[in-house]
């Protein structure tokens, strides 16, 4: 089971970090599947924490123990060399716009907690964070972990109920990692790793390898097509600019020629990353 699990940490990491690298590759449609190996993390943290066998605070503790020494420590280390603006919040104007509205009811949030406790400038830590609470009281209910494929469903109709009567549909951003819609598919992720570890003796090197194997290629390929495709005829920024092209494609390629050396110097800062988003599903 190691050496299964840390191929498929080697996969995320590398779709991740393959998905970073916009301005780099001659044409950034290769600059893909980020979203995959995020739900890849998910999915083996779900498999790796199924049998919870302590109390939830010593549990999360644990959890928490794992993740947050390496990412403030990331988080410091960039601080210094000049790339994190820390008198801001992390995650920039989407965030300072959440703390905004939270002061204007009397809620006030540090950003120095927002830099190294929560959200953090890593989408996925906040995200993991969260739905570990959930998690916990999901796999300490055997009556929950016999029905998975229900309970995946019951989260799927809420996903869907809140698409149609709250999401912004004006633009395309369903799939953006940084939004908490996104916690929905990340959810099922981890209950999906949860029902092959259950099921894993049944599933598992039974035969039939390359049915899998043309499955995977086959869905790896429609995502790719998709992101290119149904994008189309939407716009992927709120508040389109007079002249957005119809295709945000190639609208993004125009933008990324503009800014290719500061997209550049992106690419080269996630690196580092995994070594705190690692630790989350181990």
């Amino acid at each position: 089971m190691i050496t299964f699990i840390t191929w498929l940490r080697c996969l995320a990491a590398m779709l991740i970090t393959n998905a970073h690298y916009t301005g780099i590759y001659p044409t950034d449609l290769i600059a893909n599947g980020g979203l995959i190996g995020d739900i890849l993390f998910f999915a083996v943290s779900g498999y790796c924490l199924t049998n919870i066998r302590t109390g939830f605070w010593k549990w999360y503790g644990k959890r928490i123990s794992r993740i947050l020494p390496a990412v403030i420590l990331i988080t410091l280390i960039y601080a210094v060399l000049g790339q994190y603006d820390l008198s801001s919040y992390a995650l920039g104007t989407e965030n300072t716009i959440l703390y905004s509205e939270l002061a204007a009811v009397g809620v006030r949030y540090s950003k120095w907690l927002s830099w190294f406790i929560y959200p953090t400038y890593y989408h996925f830590i906040g995200s993991i964070l969260v739905l570990y609470i959930p998690y916990y009281f999901m796999m300490k209910s055997e009556r929950i972990k016999k029905h998975i494929p229900a309970v995946m469903g019951i989260i799927f109709i809420a996903y869907v109920a809140c698409y149609i009567f709250a999401y912004d549909k004006s633009y395309y951003h369903i799939d953006t990692v940084r939004e908490p819609m996104i916690r929905f598919l990340f959810m099922e992720s981890m209950l999906l790793g949860v029902w092959f570890r259950l099921n894993d003796e049944k599933l598992r090197n039974k035969g039939r390898a390359w049915v899998y194997a043309v499955g995977s290629i086959v869905a790896f390929g429609g995502y790719f097509v998709s992101k290119i495709f149904l994008q189309g005829g939407c716009s992927t920024v709120p508040n389109p600019q007079p002249g957005y092209h119809i295709c945000p494609a190639l609208s993004d390629f125009q933008v990324v020629q503009q800014h290719r050396p500061a997209l550049r110097k992106s690419a080269e800062m996630v690196r580092p990353v995994f070594w705190a988003g690692c630790k989350a599903n181990s």
